[in-house]
Order: C-alpha cells, then structure tokens, then sequence
C-alpha cells in the first residue's frame, strides 16, 4: 500500500508537464494532516484547473481519504487556499 504523499504525487502527475518537479510533504497542523504539493511554474495552472475546479475536486478527494483513516486531511497547492470541507466546519459550529 502506498504511503499517502506518495498516492497523491502519484494522482497529481498525470495532471502535470514536469513530473519530476512534483513535490509532496506531509505536516502535523492542529488541525490535522497538510499536505503541502509543491510543482513547476508552469503546471500550477494545471493543477487548479478553470475557476479552481481541478484543485477543488482534488481537495475533497484528499478530505475523503483522510476520514477513511478517521483523520483530517487537508492540501495546499501553493495556490495560498488551503480548505476543508465547508460542511464539516460549518457542521462543527452547529450551524449545519
């Protein structure tokens, strides 16, 4: 079984022109696990797709893993927006 930096690098490379320059690291947050996705210049475009789309999508699907695992998992794309899903925090507020 594949550790989950690697699993993501790997998803993440089919989307990229430069694989080699993918970069994936883990961090303890206090809110959970971050994983920091480091590419080239040019494929981070690639990476957040049209308004963000592509970035979103793979975000939730790191989010789904993470709870397979009973953990919080969270990516940042080095696009500065590191999110969770919006219905667990609002759910954790009380306001879902």
């Amino acid at each position: 079984m594949l550790h989950p930096t690697d699993l993501i690098r790997k998803l993440l490379q089919s989307l990229v022109s430069y694989p080699d320059e993918l970069t994936v690291q883990s961090t303890m947050h206090p809110t959970g696990i971050v994983f920091q996705v480091r590419c080239a210049k040019e494929d981070l475009g690639r990476l957040i797709g049209r308004q963000g789309v592509t970035a979103e999508s793979f975000r939730h699907i790191v989010w789904c893993m993470g709870r397979q695992h009973g953990e919080r998992w969270m990516i940042d794309m080095g696009d500065g927006f590191i999110r969770a899903d919006v219905n667990e925090a609002l759910h954790e507020r009380g306001q879902a």
